[in-house]
């Protein structure tokens, strides 16, 4: 005869649970975010419009061997500018219910529901921020963080970076060279490097960074409610040919 609903085993006995909290079975170790915090590679900035570097890009070319009384050169040679990065958002939202979390009492609960959740958003965040810090920028629209793959480029002739051209300066360009195909080594990938690194400024940025923060808002159904996590960005970087 068949079961009128769930059986009776199911009816009549309790899942063992072995974890106290879902195991997590999607994120990736974010290394590169890990690793740009815990090596220091973060700067807090209070407000502006935008992140500015200041960059020295030119030799003084009046500096050389001259004769005993020969005139000096006074030409007056420009040094310096300036990289100027904009300001870029990284956020999400948490969504959670009145009825989920009466639901989710202690009694009957297998974990803290609102709590993993946000414990999730965090990990979203930062899966979200360290794939774009690996990234050209070009995502979304171009609303993505500028990441390595902008500032390190495999055609460093080329591109703009904090407004500087490379294909116009050198001193911008990184170094690059590429592998070739051989009957016995294999092929090689292309390698890129920097003479500098790359670092960020923001409300609290952190490599090509970012900032956490979170916030609440209340939504006009009572029984909504939806909980931001948010990072403000943008890098400062430059390359040299050096």
């Amino acid at each position: 005869m068949a079961d009128p609903n769930v059986g009776q085993v199911v009816a009549s006995v309790w899942e063992v649970l072995m974890t106290d909290k879902p195991t997590d079975s999607i994120f990736s170790s974010q290394g590169l975010l890990y690793l740009l915090n815990e090596e220091g590679f973060k700067e807090t900035a209070a407000g502006g419009r935008l992140f500015e570097c200041s960059v020295l890009y030119a030799v003084n070319t009046t500096f050389k061997s001259y004769s005993e009384l020969e005139t000096l050169d006074t030409t007056r040679i420009d040094v310096f500018d300036a990289a100027r990065y904009d300001q870029k958002i990284v956020a999400g939202t948490i969504v959670f219910s009145d009825l989920e979390l009466v639901r989710n009492q202690v009694a009957n609960r297998k974990f803290d529901i609102l709590e993993q959740k946000l414990e999730n958003g965090k990990m979203s965040h930062g899966e979200a921020l360290n794939t774009q810090l690996y990234s050209n920028g070009s995502g979304n629209g171009g609303k993505d963080f500028d990441g390595l793959a902008k500032i390190i480029s495999s055609t460093p002739t080329t591109g703009v970076v904090g407004g500087i051209d490379a294909g116009t300066f050198t001193f911008w360009r990184n170094r690059q060279n590429s592998g070739t195909t051989g009957s016995t080594s294999g092929t090689t990938g292309s390698t890129s490097d920097t003479a500098a690194g790359t670092g960020t400024a923001s409300g609290s940025t952190s490599g090509s960074g970012s900032t956490y923060g979170s916030g609440s808002s209340s939504m006009s159904s009572p029984s909504l409610r939806v909980q931001s996590v948010r990072a403000v960005s943008g890098s400062c970087s430059g390359s040299s040919n050096q």
